[in-house]
């Protein structure tokens, strides 16, 4: 029975090393966080890493008849509130001619929106060609997800469990 006692507390201490290690959080890394973070700054005067926690969605907007895309990801956005943090959406492509400017307004009242009507993002290495949903708090990524049409719901979910 006396045995079991050391082994019961190694068992124990690794367990709680275990937790410790897993409970820390491993920082994310955006490999395109440097051309967004300049692009931000020089398209928009945004400094994307001096605020203390702030999401971003860049859509780009399609005027194409079959893409999905776009109207998944307005209907996401217009279906949520976010409280804390701070939601800025970037749309590139936008035009006054668009066919989504309908969906688009009521964005304006909900958030921050920064429009990109040429498209410039794309002179940037910012990784952005399909929609991307980035999480930055205290200079860190904390979340990134570039959004496809089979992970519209992936971006839903987590606006909604960031807003809890």
């Amino acid at each position: 029975m006396q045995n079991i006692k050391p082994k019961f507390r190694v068992l124990k201490g690794l367990l709680f090393l275990l937790l410790i290690v897993a409970g820390c959080q491993q920082q994310l890394t955006y490999k395109y966080l440097p051309g967004l973070e300049m692009y931000m700054k020089e398209v928009h005067n945004t400094a994307i890493l001096d605020t203390e926690e702030t999401l971003y969605y860049i859509l780009p907007v399609s005027d194409c008849n079959t893409c999905q895309t776009t109207d998944l990801n307005l209907e996401v956005l217009n279906s949520i509130s976010l409280k804390k943090p701070e939601l800025i959406v970037v749309l590139s492509g936008i035009t006054n001619k668009t066919t989504y400017k309908n969906a688009i307004e009521p964005l304006k009242l909900k958030y921050k929106v920064l429009e990109d009507p040429k498209a410039i993002i794309n002179s940037y290495q910012t990784g952005v060609s399909k929609p991307l949903l980035i999480h930055l708090k205290e200079k860190e990524v904390r979340f990134y997800l570039n959004i496809t049409d089979d992970k519209v719901n992936m971006a839903q979910q987590y606006l909604e469990e960031i807003n809890l």
